[in-house]
């Protein structure tokens, strides 16, 4: 029977094994397999590079050094895992001998800190992108006022204040009641080129203005106009501070309701509604209590600008009519808002 291949003699000459350096390993060898533990000489293809992974092996991947050695320059790059936080420390084989092995562990970084450094740069990039969002313009709006009419809203207003306050029978009342108007005049100027307003909320505002005004002027409880008032509707007082509370809720509802529009996710439905009810209604019991301090601190000298007028239920007419004038502006309203917004502004709301 013939001899299995296996046993049979070798027909090639034993290879040599170049030198080794390490222990005490034989310079050279005629055995057929190299052993593992052999190490040689010989230098590593040029483009070697040793990289650690997360769990903290030691791998040689073909990318670029150039001689053998021991793993001697510092890491120069970092790249974290996006899904389990593991890094990969790249190390450069370099040829100076004199840092040693050691130096690759002084630069290596464990997982939990490389993953609090991630988490930290996610927080940067974020904080970055708001304040730049926070910084963008507000969706462009389809109906804005044309500039000589946007002069003209605020020359209407300059002027009725300088008779306002010329012809006023007391300037504390008028002070305290044209407060808002110099206010707000003020801060929608200053804004005006980052968020401007609809054609119809600056008209309302308008209007708003003119009835603070004239009851600033004349004082509530004796303004001329709400005598007038008086004797169309037929009441037993001068119905001007019921006007003007309702006005409180039927030009500040719009003003809210574009502001919840533009600036914040709420939809247009049920919700909207109520939050801009309820940001009317508070705004109104607010006033309330400032009129309350005014008349602690003041005394007997707010009287025309509480202009109670012998009602002792004064305050909660006020909170009503505020919360009617909310009810009805949304009523009334509504869709022609929505057709001054646009689709920009509108657009999945």
């Amino acid at each position: 029977a013939s001899m299995p291949l296996a046993y049979s003699a070798p027909t090639t000459l034993p290879a040599l094994v170049p030198d080794t350096t390490t222990g005490v390993t034989p310079l050279a060898s005629s055995i057929l397999i190299t052993p593992i533990w052999a190490k040689p000489l010989a230098a590593p293809p040029p483009s070697a590079m040793p990289t650690l992974t997360g769990g903290g092996l030691l791998a040689v991947t073909l990318t670029g050094a150039r001689t053998s050695g021991v793993l001697a320059q510092p890491a120069r790059r970092q790249a974290t895992n996006r899904w389990t936080g593991r890094a990969a420390v790249n190390t450069r084989i370099g040829g100076d001998h004199s840092e040693g092995t050691g130096s690759l562990a002084a630069h290596l970084t464990t997982p939990a800190k490389l993953l609090a450094n991630q988490n930290a740069r996610h927080s940067k990039r974020y904080d970055r992108r708001l304040d730049l969002e926070a910084r963008m313009p507000a969706p462009m709006i389809e109906t804005l006022p044309g500039r000589r009419e946007r002069w003209l809203l605020v020359a209407i207003t300059v002027v009725a204040l300088t008779i306002s306050v010329i012809i006023a029978r007391d300037r504390l009342t008028w002070l305290l009641e044209t407060v808002w108007v110099m206010v707000g005049l003020v801060l929608v100027a200053w804004r005006w080129q980052r968020f401007a307003l609809t054609r119809l909320l600056c008209w309302l505002l308008l209007l708003h203005a003119l009835v603070l005004i004239h009851g600033g002027a004349y004082t509530y409880a004796q303004a001329p106009a709400g005598f007038w008032l008086q004797d169309v509707l037929g009441t037993q007082r001068n119905p001007w501070d019921r006007l003007g509370h309702w006005m409180q809720g039927f030009v500040p509802a719009i003003l809210a309701r574009e502001l919840f529009l533009r600036l914040t996710p709420l939809r247009r439905g049920g919700w909207l509604g109520y939050f801009v009810v309820a940001a009317c209604l508070s705004f109104s019991a607010f006033f309330e209590l400032i009129e309350w301090w005014s008349a602690l601190i003041y005394g007997a000298d707010a009287d025309a600008f509480l202009a109670t007028q012998g009602d002792p239920w004064d305050t909660q007419w006020d909170m009503f009519l505020c919360l009617c004038g909310a009810i009805a502006s949304l009523a009334l309203l509504s869709r022609w808002h929505d057709r001054q917004l646009g689709p920009a502004v509108l657009a999945g709301k």
